[in-house]
């Protein structure tokens, strides 16, 4: 009973206490709305930024990013810093960047010059009717005019108007006259400058230019400024007209109806800038960013304890804040805000789990060093638990009597919400996921097994250490990383070796003969599909125990390699380790967010999903951001031909160039400018005139060799990290001539001078004519001799007579039906070669079918003594009749081979014949025997007569010499002698290509 009342009366307390709380608050409202900051990237002068300290930022009509700091200006296309050459600067501290008309940057520095920068050389202004002890301080630009304020000998401050043109320096229009303007506040507005406000008895005083000379203008104050101060600054003016000043205490509001109100308490707020944007006040101050809603007058601190002093939004809606020693940070997307360490009571950065209670509303991060973070969206908040463990805890269950199940490197955890207990069981082996399942078991995945534990085993468990042995059951003796029930109340198991199926006490590998996936992580969808993360292979969908879908980064993944799934309305959260995929399962599309986003790491370690606000677990902190509210990036990128090459050589890159045809080697450089991509932008390029295709490079250069003369056109378009092309290309037209040969000029003076020569040319053709035709005489004896010498070979004594022998023998041994075979043989030899002398050239089938004869009638004449192998290759083999040659070519070679070769061999002689087919159709013979050799042969030769006749050999060269105008490139005789290693002779091998 005491137990009870005493429960009774803590609770009463803690009601009590929420109720002053309240009322406490109701009488101290909050000043500002802590929202945390959104993700963003910085740019230092690691990347190439002069300085860490930045004063202004601009983005120029092309489209970079102009950036004024304390070491100079420097122009920034998203990739690379170009910094501007400031010889005859008194110091490098930029303050002050305009972009005129005409693309020129104007700049100031705290030395009071003023300067521009066109073509990214630098200019000083100088006025020759001024004196030279003067010293500008400060300028104004609008339109084509240029205000400037300075000081004269006298260092009274004078104000001028200067007219502004294409030309290198301006010139004086007027001086303006009267009271001089605050050089420090001044802004155009409606037509005329305004200067600083003071509050008198006569009203809001306020300064400005008309026509050429100082006025003041008197407002009507009806209520609201109660502060007296003769020294408000003029901050700017809304484009409805309203004026906003500011004094040591705040910000405020002039509206048309004369009422002033403070817009902003400064409290200890120093401000550096204003700026209005998407109806907000934007105020870069000295220890962070502030903005306040014009139409709900809520405050937000955006960034904290950073000293900005520039603000500035380009056309991508890219937040650029320019800072006071820590560079430049660029914010691609406000409504994605991150929690880290150092901006938030979160313990640690490192975010590796998380799980959403929907009967509390909390999330659930888990931490690395054993740090469980619990948060609320309502109070953008956290509070951190320190477990009992080491390690990370890498997941996050809650088991049916409402306990947090926590599994980190160094064992298991149970984190009771309610009463804050927490019990903990050291393992050595480190747990990698934890499931519920629908009967309340807990299913663990290791980094060695996966065990069940009942729902009753399991409330008991941490009493003693010595139950957890006792109360799990193996399943599978595999490292785990993914488990989820099915709608059968089957268990999938996702391990590093494969998917498994858990039912009915056993356990089934899945897919076993197909690829073996490694698994990160399993869901289930309403439609009963089960969705597999694999590392490496991207997701898999898995409908009645089959594979029916795989979706990797060619169907718009972010990475193959998947960690962390969630579902959540119809739409799958996929967390890689290169961003977030969301797949729409209505629509089967895919929509990507990563570091070009925003994102502070690509590794999504856990994602959650609620009433359309996302939560990711990463490396660098927890991101949130309403998935409605998440801009993505349409702008299409601007993109410029920066350079231009000819043969090597740096030019202008203007169009319409007329080259000569010697310059036809041609480089481009081209910058795109796509800053949420950082530098992962790529192009399409393509040359009219070459080729209509577009070429994908990420390169920012493009070369074109040896081109022909001819007009073209170079064109070229970025790629954002969205996919979005440039509106239109950046083109340069221009045209290579013809080389003088080939122009037209060219053509009719030598139709003229052909003309002229024509009677010339006769003549000496004329005079040559007999020369040609007595050596074409000379030609046609030289090849009827070739011929002579050819028949004359074929019709060698000593064959014939062989040949008519062996006839002879078959006639005295009775074998009068061989004899009359080898006679019509012999005949029809005799025949051919009468046929063949006459003609110029032959079918390679013809001379085949004559060397055929012609060896049946030398195996009469040697009989056994000589084997003989005659072949042509398959290729060749079909083709006989499609090539011609002169005729008798090879029968020579063949002779030559018995003549010299195998006459002196006694017994076992082979000669080989091959024809076959080698590239460009050219034909090749090869005749080689294994008979005594040339050295050897020349010795029984000895005796013959000097003075004989062309040897049928020295016939074929020349044959071969003479055909097709006695180029002998391609058709040649080449005679190897065959030796073995002792140098003896082998016999002959000849070789003929035709």
């Amino acid at each position: 009973m005491i137990s009870i009342r005493f429960t009774l009366h803590l609770e009463v307390l803690k009601i009590f206490l929420l109720l002053y709380l309240i009322i406490l608050l109701s009488f101290f409202p909050l000043k500002y709305s802590h929202a945390q900051e959104p993700a963003m990237w910085q740019l230092t002068n690691e990347d190439g930024l002069p300085s860490m300290t930045v004063y202004e930022i601009l983005q120029d009509q092309k489209g970079y990013i102009w950036i004024a700091t304390a070491r100079g200006l420097c122009r920034y296309d998203g990739r690379d810093f170009i910094k501007i050459k400031t010889t005859g600067l008194l110091d490098q501290e930029i303050v002050v960047i305009i972009e005129d008309n005409y693309g020129r940057i104007w700049f100031n520095n705290l030395s009071g010059q003023i300067g521009w920068i066109d073509n990214l050389q630098m200019h000083l202004l100088s006025l020759d009717n001024m004196s030279e002890n003067y010293l500008p301080m400060r300028f104004f630009i609008k339109d084509s005019t240029l205000l400037v304020n300075h000081k004269d000998i006298e260092a009274k401050s004078k104000w001028l108007r200067l007219s502004l043109n294409k030309k290198t320096q301006p010139f004086l229009q007027k001086e303006i006259k009267g009271k001089p303007l605050d050089y420090n506040n001044t802004l155009f507005f409606n037509g005329k400058w305004y200067s600083k406000i003071k509050n008198n008895a006569n009203g809001l005083e306020i300064n400005y230019i008309d026509n050429d000379s100082v006025k003041v203008e008197y407002l009507s104050v009806e209520e609201g400024l109660e502060e007296k101060n003769n020294g408000y600054n003029l901050e700017l003016i809304d484009p409805e007209g309203e004026l906003y000043f500011s004094s040591s205490k705040g910000l405020y509001h002039y509206d048309k109806e004369g009422k002033i109100n403070q817009v902003f308490d400064y409290l200890s707020i120093q401000a550096n800038n204003y700026f209005i944007s998407d109806n907000k006040i934007w105020i870069a101050a000295k220890n962070g960013v502030f903005t306040k809603d014009l139409s709900t007058d809520k405050i937000e601190k955006i960034i904290s304890g950073i000293d900005v002093n520039a603000f500035y939004r380009d056309h991508e809606n890219n937040i650029w804040l320019g800072t006071t020693g820590y560079g430049v940070f660029l914010i691609p997307n406000l409504d994605l805000r991150l929690f880290k360490a150092d901006n938030s009571n979160l313990s640690k950065s490192d975010i590796y789990s998380l799980y959403y209670d929907l009967s509390d509303e909390v999330l659930y991060a888990g931490l690395s060093g054993a740090y469980l973070a619990t948060f609320k969206k309502e109070f953008l908040s956290f509070e951190n638990h320190k477990l009992p463990l080491s390690g990370r805890i890498v997941t996050i269950e809650k088991d049916s009597d409402k306990n947090l199940w926590l599994g980190l490197d160094g064992g298991v955890c149970v984190y009771n919400p309610s009463n804050k207990i927490i019990k903990a069981l050291r393992s050595a082996i480190s747990i990698k996921v934890i499931k519920k399942d629908k009967d309340n078991n807990l299913w663990l995945g290791t980094s060695n097994y996966t065990a069940k534990i009942d729902s009753v085993n399991h409330r008991g468990i941490f009493e003693n250490p010595f139950n957890f042995d006792h109360s799990r059951t193996i399943i599978l003796d595999r490292r785990t990383y993914g488990l989820q029930q099915d709608h059968l109340n089957r268990t999938w198991i996702g391990t590093t070796n494969g998917i498994y199926l858990y039912k009915q006490d056993s356990t089934q590998l899945l897919f076993e003969n197909e690829y073996t996936y490694s698994v990160s992580d399993i869901t289930r969808s309403s439609d009963s599909s089960i969705w597999v993360g694999t590392s490496g292979d991207g997701l898999l969908r898995i409908k009645n125990d089959q594979i029916v879908q795989q979706y990797t980064m060619a169907e718009g993944l972010t990475s193959n390699n998947c960690r962390s799934l969630y579902i959540d309305q119809e739409k799958l959260y996929l967390g890689t380790d290169d961003g977030l995929s969301i797949l729409d399962l209505s629509k089967d599309e895919i929509e990507k967010i990563d570091i070009n986003d925003g994102l502070p790491s690509g590794e999504i370690n856990a994602v959650i999903a609620r009433e359309g606000t996302v939560y990711l677990g990463t490396p660098k902190g927890l991101v949130m951001f309403e998935k409605a509210k998440l801009q993505k990036n349409q702008t299409a990128p601007a993109i410029w031909i920066s350079g231009m090459k000819i043969n090597g050589e740096e030019i202008e890159p203007e169009n319409n160039r007329m080259l000569p045809y010697w310059q036809n080697t041609i480089d481009f450089q081209y910058e795109g400018l796509a800053y949420r991509a950082r530098r992962g932008e790529v192009y399409k390029y393509r040359l009219l005139g070459l080729n209509d295709d577009w070429l994908h490079t990420d390169s920012r250069a493009a070369r074109f060799h040896a081109l022909r003369a001819g007009a073209y056109e170079f064109q070229v378009k970025t790629i954002n990290e969205e996919g979005i092309e440039s509106a239109v290309p950046a083109s340069i037209k221009f045209e290579i001539r013809a080389p003088w040969w080939k122009t037209t000029w060219f053509y009719s003076g030598l139709v003229l001078g052909l003309m002229g020569l024509s009677g010339t040319i006769t003549f000496w053709r004329q005079r040559d004519l007999w020369k040609r035709e007595k050596v074409e005489q000379e030609l046609k004896s030289r090849i009827q001799l070739l011929r002579t010498e050819a028949l004359r070979t074929q019709m060698n004594p000593h064959f014939i007579y062989n040949a008519l022998n062996a006839i002879q023998d078959f006639v005295v041994t009775n074998d009068h039906n061989s004899a009359l075979f080898y006679l019509a043989k012999f005949a029809e030899m005799i025949r051919q070669i009468f046929d063949y002398s006459s003609r110029e050239l032959i079918t390679l089938a013809e001379e085949v079918q004559f060397l055929q004869l012609y060896l049946n009638l030398e195996k009469l004449r040697f009989g056994d003594r000589v084997a003989i192998s005659f072949a042509i290759d398959d290729a060749l083999k079909e083709r006989l009749e499609e090539f011609e040659i002169p005729p008798l070519l090879i029968q020579p070679l063949v002779e030559n081979a018995f003549k010299h070769g195998l006459m002196h061999k006694l017994n076992d002689g082979k000669l080989h014949i091959f024809f076959e087919l080698e590239k460009d159709d050219q034909i090749k013979c090869t005749v080689e025997d294994n008979g005594v050799g040339r050295a050897e042969a020349e010795k029984y030769s000895k005796w013959k007569n000097k003075n004989r006749r062309l040897s049928g050999m020295e016939a074929t060269r020349e044959r071969l010499k003479i055909w097709k105008g006695g180029s002998t490139e391609s058709k040649k005789l080449v005679i190897t002698d065959l030796k073995d290693e002792t140098g003896k002779s082998l016999g002959t091998k000849i070789e003929i290509y035709i």
